[in-house]
């Protein structure tokens, strides 16, 4: 929450209205320094204050809170992390089909090398343990 903001949408419906810090103290029973610190945007307001504040000031929560505003920069947000968790996904199944050819490949290999199916089975394990170290080392990487 921006605070500074919230302060200048309270102190600009004050003006509007022609009320001072005085009468909204007074009339919402909330210490006039307070009052004053929330305008500047110093203090930390509850949820419970803004409300009776924006009841007071006949402002609806969301213009006290410029949520309009701020709805574009959040959207933004939103989706810029909908397209990485996307990304991440596609590029996750293209490394596990990736994954999977090699792996039958590598089989394939071993078959016409005649490498025992105990020795196959063991090299199989070992490139599949590998790959799946050097995936969840990705992963951690990115968070």
């Amino acid at each position: 929450m921006n605070y500074k903001r919230i302060g200048k949408a309270i102190k600009e419906r004050m003006v509007e209205l022609g009320i001072s810090e005085e009468d909204l103290a007074r009339d919402c029973n909330i210490d006039l320094a307070l009052v004053n610190s929330i305008i500047i945007g110093e203090e930390v307001a509850s949820i419970e204050v803004l409300t009776l504040i924006s009841i007071y000031l006949d402002m609806s929560f969301n213009d006290l809170l410029d949520t309009k505003k701020n709805k574009e920069l959040y959207m933004n947000t939103l989706k810029k992390s909908i397209k990485r968790r996307r990304k991440n996904w596609t590029i996750n199944l293209m490394g596990a089909i990736g994954l999977c050819l090699i792996l039958c490949v590598i089989e394939a290999i071993l078959l016409l090398v005649n490498i025992p199916l105990k020795y196959s089975a063991i090299i199989f394990v070992l490139i599949t343990v590998l790959l799946l170290i050097v995936d969840i080392c990705l992963a951690l990487n990115e968070k």
